[in-house]
């Protein structure tokens, strides 16, 4: 018995260890030797982090003999309700298929079935996704992932700096050469700063929506907050050579929620007042020095001006229209079938009748590429949020909504024991929206971890036994009252 209960507790520290690597591992793509899984599965392995998912699954399934059950009674609510709703949807896309095939039937080699399939196995992915990082967040103690949040900033800012050396032509070489697994774009492939990811709005995705949620989060609490607010001022030249109205303006409105959540949630004017006058001093004294050194002009305040303000709204900008057709296409599918929706991948069949003329002859913008694709296939709705919308109708999207208000909940009910990280997570979440209006969401393993944070365990876990999923009350939440009482 001694042997058993000692084996049991290696292999949970097994998997400690690999939900510890799951997290330092979150914002970094598929390491290229591994290109092999990214083939035959597409983007649910955009991340290396796949991997990783896939054998803390495994690891979960044998440690618990297949009971995967959370250790809380409002944790299971949650993701009993989350995949719930991801049967629904998936059902209700399979239903649509039926009727859109029938009325419409293929375009080129493409069928609607086959078109709704791949939006199935992003959407089981997000199901898995969040159910391992309910396990992740509950067996590893807050100050560990606390931890491994702050080393994997700091880490994140150095890739930053390096790439920003690397853009103005300093240390290419070395660079390319320690980028041997593949995961950052190479030398000559960064325009833009991209981090981890492929672009310069990835960069701003990955900023806002886990880097700046973690400091900030600790300013709010009064936790180092010189420390953090060095960090802040720091990631601003990074977040300039990302080049991208995206991070920008994610970064205004993160910074906007932060000083609403500062002044409003907690009260504290004295240590608002004390974060903005540091703050202001530093980014005065950062200014000074990058005037001296030539590095700030009033064409870089134009380019920034523009990108921040002008862009979003400028018609002949390519992006811009990049980002407008999938809105309108979206928009368009809807209003035909509001109540269930087009069926999530279905989107493709209504994008020649919705694309606008006046994006025909704007430069530097691939939505026509688009357009003759979609003459000869079936393309899915290509955000996030407006997909939502169209794939799943009105119905789908109250359902999504109850999920969130549920989400809300929970978190509002562990809020002063989780500390920080319910800041985090309504930071994280709403960039992780904004982000949505922008991009797909597929593979995120990032995003989707800091959507999860409301699974967060609300205490130290207690000292697991032979059976150490054991004294759990399933039944605490009310389906009447909607209250949720704590464990004894």
């Amino acid at each position: 018995m001694i042997k058993q209960s000692t084996y049991k507790l290696n292999m949970l520290e097994i998997e400690q260890v690999i939900a510890q690597i799951y997290i330092y591992l979150l914002p970094f793509r598929m390491i290229s030797q591994f290109a092999f899984i990214k083939n035959l599965v597409g983007v649910c392995a955009l991340y290396i982090d796949f991997v990783f998912h896939m054998i803390g699954l495994m690891l979960w399934i044998c440690n618990s003999k297949g009971n995967l059950k959370a250790e809380s009674g409002e944790n299971q609510y949650l993701i009993n309700d989350f995949l719930k709703l991801i049967i629904w949807l998936n059902t209700s896309s399979i239903i649509m298929a039926f009727f859109i095939q029938s009325k419409y039937g293929n375009i080129g080699n493409d069928n609607a079935f086959g078109a709704v399939i791949g939006m199935i196995i992003y959407f089981f992915q997000y199901a898995l996704m969040l159910l391992y990082n309910m396990r992740v967040l509950t067996i590893l103690e807050k100050e560990k992932i606390h931890l491994i949040f702050h080393r994997l900033c700091t880490v994140l800012l150095i890739i930053g700096y390096t790439q920003v050396l690397v853009m103005n032509g300093i240390g290419g070489g070395i660079y390319d050469r320690l980028n041997f697994m593949g995961i950052l774009n190479n030398s000559s492939h960064l325009p833009k700063l991209c981090l981890t990811g492929s672009e310069g709005a990835a960069a701003g995705n990955i900023i806002s929506i886990l880097v700046m949620p973690v400091l900030l989060s600790d300013i709010l609490i009064g936790q180092n907050i010189k420390s953090n607010v060095i960090k802040i001022i720091l990631w601003l030249i990074p977040l300039y050579f990302t080049n991208s109205s995206t991070a920008y303006i994610l970064f205004a409105i993160e910074m906007m929620v932060f000083l609403a959540l500062m002044a409003f949630e907690k009260k504290q004017i004295v240590l608002l007042l004390k974060v903005l006058t540091v703050t202001l001093i530093l980014v005065l004294v950062l200014g000074i020095i990058l005037k001296s050194l030539g590095l700030l002009t009033s064409e870089i305040f134009e380019e920034v001006n523009y990108l921040l303000f002008e862009k979003a709204t400028d018609t002949e900008n390519g992006s811009t229209i990049s980002r407008t057709v999938p809105l309108l296409v979206n928009w368009g599918a809807f209003k035909e079938y509001p109540i269930l929706g087009v069926g999530n991948g279905l989107q493709g069949y209504f994008y020649e009748k919705y694309f606008p003329t006046s994006a025909f002859h704007v430069a530097g913008s691939d939505v026509t590429e688009f357009l003759k694709t979609s003459k000869n296939g079936i393309s899915n709705g290509g955000v996030f949020f407006p997909s939502l919308l169209s794939g799943y109708g009105i119905i789908g999207c109250i359902l999504i909504v109850k999920f969130i208000i549920k989400t809300i909940y929970v978190a509002n009910f562990k809020k002063h024991k989780i500390n920080n990280f319910f800041y985090m997570w309504i930071l994280a979440g709403i960039a992780f929206i904004i982000t949505g209006f922008q991009g797909d969401m597929y593979g995120r393993y990032y995003a989707w971890f800091m959507i999860s944070l409301p699974f967060i365990s609300a205490s130290k876990k207690e000292k697991i036994q032979d059976d150490y999923i054991t004294n759990i009350n399933f039944d605490t939440y009310n389906e009447q009252t909607g209250n949720i009482k704590e464990n004894a």
